[in-house]
C-alpha cells in the first residue's frame, strides 16, 4: 500500500482552503481518486503563513488517513498532528513555520519510503516519533539552519 500522496511533490500548501488565507470556510477535501493524482500538480493556490494553517492542514490529513488507511498508519499521521499541536505555538515566527513543514514533510517521506520497501506498518507511528524526537538526525537537518537565530 502506497500514500496517495507524495508529500515533496504535493506540499502541505495543497490542502489548505482555496479561500482567504484569513480563515477556513471551507475545508480542503481530500480524494481518494487515483485518478486525481495522475499528472503534474498545480503550485497551491495559497501557503502556509501560520500555526494555525499548518494545524489545520495537518487536521484535515489526520482525519482523511484515519477513513482511508488501517489504524496503524493512520496512528502516524496523529502523531505528527500531535507534534504540532504540542511543538508549533500559535504565535510561531515564519522561519520556525517553515522548518517544522519541512520537518513534517521529510517525516512523510521517509514513513512513505518504509512502506514501499515493506516496514511492518505496525512500527510507523514508533519510527515518525523517533524521527521528530530533536536529536534524531532529519530533525537537527530540518530545523536547526532555520531556528538558530
Amino acid at each position: 500500500m502506497l500514500f496517495s500522496v507524495d508529500f515533496f511533490s504535493r506540499p502541505f500548501d495543497h490542502f489548505l482552503s482555496s479561500d482567504d488565507s484569513g480563515g477556513f470556510r471551507h475545508e480542503r477535501t481530500v480524494f481518494r481518486d487515483d485518478a486525481q493524482w495522475g499528472g503534474p500538480e498545480p503550485a497551491p493556490s495559497t501557503t502556509i503563513r501560520s500555526a494555525g494553517q499548518l494545524h489545520q492542514v495537518l487536521y484535515v490529513l489526520q482525519d482523511a488517513a484515519s477513513l482511508w488507511y488501517p489504524e496503524c498508519l493512520a496512528a502516524v499521521f496523529r502523531v505528527i498532528h500531535g507534534d504540532t499541536v504540542q511543538n508549533v505555538p500559535t504565535t510561531a515566527p515564519t522561519l520556525l513555520l517553515t522548518a517544522m513543514c519541512d520537518l513534517y514533510q521529510a517525516v512523510f517521506y521517509e514513513i512513505y519510503d518504509d512502506i514501499r520497501y515493506g516496514v511492518d506498518l505496525r512500527d510507523l507511528s514508533t519510527r515518525a516519533a523517533r524521527i521528530l524526537h530533536r536529536t534524531f538526525q532529519a530533525y537537527q537537518q530540518h530545523t536547526v539552519p532555520w531556528t538558530a537565530d
